[in-house]
């Protein structure tokens, strides 16, 4: 599954030989526009081969880039970040979702998605890199999908998470968007559960009885119930204080014995001397 959603990028990530794929081409031609507002862009892909295949383009133009991803060291990655901030030639800042947290990107007001993610929480993340406070522009989030591919059908299971985890919270909405075949039957399969559990909640007062004393159910094998049952009282073992040995004279000094606890039973003195008669 994931070789086919690479490939809707390019078929390059898959055999690093060849390039066909028109993501490329559409993320350059939107650079292309913004370079002529003087304007920048984030540019997100979870693969570092697509970062690839759009660098040679933005080389090929002669446009500033940054590229952001995980194996990035950490103490190199505030150089990147400010070098995109304060850097008017560096118009492009490639990263992977690494850098979809932590990161303030708010001088950039457009945000393209090469391929999107499978939880709508890191779709969110990565908006939330230039829609933030210090935003001063509209921001505009350009998501690149290919047409009858996977990445289609992962358009209903994104709404379908979203809009069941705004239901889920206060002041959500009432209603979850459903779409898709896989989603229908998997409604259907949740609503035979639950209507069968109704069922079995509605039948079940109507066979309840009331038990008291040590009357047994006839419809529960094993032995009978029994009300306010004592609990056996708990077995403790017997301790015994054991005196400790007192002082003794060796020669000419007082030694004393000493234990954690008087409870414990002490192994006898091995080096105790015999006290010298004088």
């Amino acid at each position: 599954m994931q070789n086919m959603r690479m490939v809707c990028n390019s078929t390059y990530l898959l055999d690093q030989e060849g390039d066909h794929g028109v993501k490329a081409d559409e993320v350059t031609a939107l650079v292309d526009g913004l370079a002529a507002q003087d304007a920048k862009a984030v540019i997100f892909s979870q693969w570092t081969r697509s970062h690839d295949i759009v660098i040679r383009r933005l080389e090929a133009r002669g446009v500033g880039y940054v590229s952001f991803h995980g194996k990035i060291p950490s103490e190199k990655r505030p150089a990147l970040v400010e070098r995109f901030r304060e850097d008017p030639d560096c118009r492009v800042f490639l990263s992977t979702d690494a850098g979809s947290t932590g990161l303030n990107l708010q001088n950039a007001a457009t945000l393209i998605n090469m391929d999107m993610p499978r939880n709508p929480a890191i779709l969110g993340q990565r908006i939330a890199r230039i829609h933030r406070m210090g935003q001063k522009r509209p921001v505009r989030v350009v998501n690149l999908v290919a047409k009858g591919t996977i990445e289609e059908g992962m358009l209903s299971v994104l709404a379908f998470k979203r809009s069941l985890s705004a239901g889920i919270l206060d002041g959500g909405a009432g209603e979850v968007s459903l779409g898709g075949s896989r989603l229908n039957r998997f409604m259907k399969e949740v609503e035979n559960v639950t209507g069968r559990m109704g069922e079995a909640g509605e039948a079940a007062p109507a066979e309840e009885r009331a038990f008291t004393g040590t009357e047994s159910r006839p419809d529960v094998p094993g032995p009978p119930l029994v009300r306010n049952r004592r609990r056996r009282p708990r077995v403790r073992p017997t301790l015994r204080r054991i005196p400790l040995p007192g002082p003794r004279m060796i020669r000419g000094r007082r030694s004393r014995v000493w234990a954690a606890s008087s409870w414990r039973r002490l192994p006898p003195p091995m080096a105790m001397a015999r006290p010298i008669r004088g």
